[in-house]
């Protein structure tokens, strides 16, 4: 099914390309049409979200401390719409890992499209609000979110948007981005553990030297 995001199709390849994420750009077009009907610069007065992937004020600050900033005015404007897809696209797969590392302390095996709709409620509703019910339902797919909680205004999204499918997931290179990033953040993880435990020894070790000096004083 055509969208009015499709005409952004070649700017979505190139942006996705340009930072590495394996994301078929049907999938990104569709939430094009959905968020801005494909009119860059779009702005919604009430929540403040802007662009083609109506992006919030607050997550674009969030985007600008890691990458070179993006005035908000270029997401109300209609001649910045490849800024306003780099923004998205960036906020859409931080979103992708942070639901695959969520589906993954749950179950073996993910599904693409269970992954491909967590992650559109993540984008939408917030990862908070998502996990808080995710974590009352099983198993963890829309679906269950649809029996368990019918009447949260995040839902529609994902069907709005799952419906102008299918999409063409590369499954493998998929598979890898997720993974590595997986294990990459594990690691840091366990490296900072390390580093708080060693930080926790030196201290004790330095306040038990002083312990020690002080009584031989007396």
């Amino acid at each position: 099914m055509p969208s009015k995001g499709d005409k952004w199709l070649h700017e979505i390849d190139a942006e996705l390309h340009a930072q590495q994420v394996p994301l078929p750009p049907e999938l990104i077009a569709a939430l094009v049409h959905v968020e801005s009907r494909g009119v860059a610069g779009a702005t919604n007065q009430s929540s403040g979200a802007s662009g083609l992937l109506q992006v919030m004020p607050g997550t674009l600050e969030w985007y600008n401390k890691y990458h070179a900033s993006v005035p908000l005015e270029y997401l109300r404007s209609s001649q910045h719409g490849r800024e306003q897809l780099r923004v998205g696209i960036w906020v859409l797969s931080q979103f992708w890992k942070s639901a695959y590392r969520y589906l993954r302390k749950r179950q073996k095996t993910i599904p693409v499209e269970q992954l491909a709709e967590i992650a559109d409620l993540f984008y939408v509703a917030g990862p908070g609000a998502t996990t808080k019910r995710l974590d009352q339902v099983e198993p963890a797919t829309r679906s269950a979110l649809e029996d368990r909680f019918p009447g949260w205004n995040a839902l529609p999204h994902p069907r709005n948007v799952f419906e102008l499918g299918p999409f063409p997931f590369e499954l493998d290179a998929i598979s890898k981005w997720l993974e590595s990033g997986y294990l990459s953040r594990r690691k840091s993880e366990q490296i900072g553990a390390l580093a708080a435990l060693l930080l926790f020894w030196l201290v004790g070790k330095y306040f038990n030297s002083g312990v020690k000096s002080n009584a031989g004083v007396d």
